[in-house]
């Protein structure tokens, strides 16, 4: 692995109108209709980092962070990264000095893996400075494009990054996980690869290792063959060695397993992570939940849908009350578009509890982030209208008391929100782990 000099990077000041009421959209983030949000952290002192990309002129983006106070809608900085090519932020979340992390991508430094994307990290102080910037990409066995989906900050104080890249050794992508210093510096990097292209999102720190969410799809022999897992991998803390790697079988064809959590042992502890699945009943693509024990023994997996269309799951929430909070989206009446997704389950059994949609023109909740008197969820807004030809960043705020969305949609004076139905059958999720290679 080779370490990438911080690219140079412009910041551009975006300024925000007055803050009004759930159910109706303002600008937010910028004065264009191009925000696409991409990730959503809230701190314990109620300060959320919200991050993504923003489409410019001459198919250029801009990576995007901005942070606000929760509780009143203020913002409190924004900024633009841009190094000339196309940046973009997937993640981002705060290390234990309380500076913010992102993760990405980013092709500006075209000299970097052959012109292809690389990996990146950014770090910026609590009030919007840059610390520091690299690029990494897989120095003789990757061929193609690198990224990093997920990153977080370390009990040791370093950071640790999961993504995946262009495999040179098969056809394919391997999963790529990369710990560095709290500026960037390389610890140590592995990449690990199998049947099919594998994709990694998510790496949460456990005490014996950090373990990371992945998905392989194999490829199609015809129609019917294509198929899907997750996957879950332990590796160690200080190697990067794989110590335990399990299956779960089941999973949608081409479906993509994107949020891994956590469960507290007040709830039985254990973790649960969210795939996209295929409905049994109604054959369409279905939001699964999958609940595991501390040993990764699956103890219950739900999958959740519309009685027609197709429902996706992004991302996975426990709250402070037994619940499992999944975010997605689900597809409109006479397949026009998504609105965004919201439903809670029970953590012991996976029995749905409320479901509601959120939007009117195409959303996507991408991620979430229970509060104590209600949840802030992030979704990219496509919109509908022939006057918009980008995307919007849309905040949702369930309780009511003032945080709205964006922007660019003249037509639309209401973000529509209802309850809806879904539809709950349980497919087997199989779990196994087959004989641990070397990589």
């Amino acid at each position: 692995m080779k370490k990438m000099p911080p690219r140079l990077l412009f910041f551009f000041n975006i300024v925000i109108s007055g803050v009004v009421g759930l159910n109706s959209y303002q600008h937010l983030l910028s004065s264009s209709c191009d925000d696409i949000v991409q990730a959503l952290f809230v701190t314990t002192e109620g300060t959320a980092f919200v991050a993504g990309y923003t489409a410019t002129p001459s198919l250029r983006s801009d990576g995007f962070v901005t942070a606000m106070n929760v509780a009143s809608g203020q913002l409190l900085w924004s900024r633009n990264v841009s190094g000339g090519g196309q940046d973009y932020f997937y993640s981002t979340s705060a290390l234990a000095d309380k500076s913010v992390l992102l993760s990405g991508s980013s092709n500006s430094n075209r000299g970097a893996n052959n012109g292809f994307f690389s990996a990146s990290l950014t770090g910026f102080t609590p009030t919007g400075d840059l610390q520091w910037s690299q690029l990494y990409y897989s120095n003789g066995q990757g061929t193609g494009d690198a990224l990093f989906n997920a990153a977080i900050g370390t009990s040791d104080l370093q950071v640790v990054a999961v993504g995946d890249f262009e495999s040179s050794r098969r056809s394919g992508r391997d999963v790529w996980v990369v710990k560095v210093t709290h500026t960037g510096g390389i610890i140590w990097a592995k990449a690990y690869g199998g049947d099919g292209s594998q994709a990694g999102h998510e790496v949460p720190e456990v005490p014996d290792g950090y373990l990371v969410l992945s998905h392989s799809v194999k490829p199609a022999v015809d129609a019917t063959t294509r198929s899907a897992e997750a996957i879950l991998l332990k590796v160690a803390k200080n190697s990067g060695r794989l110590l335990q790697r399990v299956f779960f079988g089941g999973i949608h064809p081409g479906g993509m397993c994107y949020s891994l959590r956590k469960v507290s042992e007040a709830h039985g502890g254990g973790f649960a992570f969210a795939c996209n699945a295929v409905s049994p009943t109604t054959k369409d693509s279905a939001a699964l939940l999958v609940r595991l024990d501390n040993d990764l023994n699956v103890l219950w997996s739900n999958a959740y849908s519309m009685p027609s269309g197709f429902t996706y799951a992004y991302g996975l929430h426990e709250t402070g009350t037994g619940m499992l909070i999944g975010y997605g989206a689900q597809q409109g009446v006479g397949g026009q578009g998504y609105r965004g997704l919201f439903f809670a389950v029970s953590a012991s059994n996976g029995q749905l509890d409320s479901a509601r949609s959120y939007g009117q023109h195409n959303e996507h909740i991408v991620e979430g982030v229970p509060l104590l008197d209600g949840v802030l969820m992030a979704a990219p807004s496509t919109g509908l209208s022939p006057e918009v030809s980008g995307g919007s960043t849309l905040l949702i705020r369930t309780d009511g008391t003032g945080i709205a969305g964006v922007g660019c949609h003249s037509d639309l004076q209401e973000l529509i929100t209802e309850p809806i139905s879904l539809d709950v059958s349980s497919p087997p999720v199989i779990a196994y782990s087959p004989q641990i290679r070397s990589s």
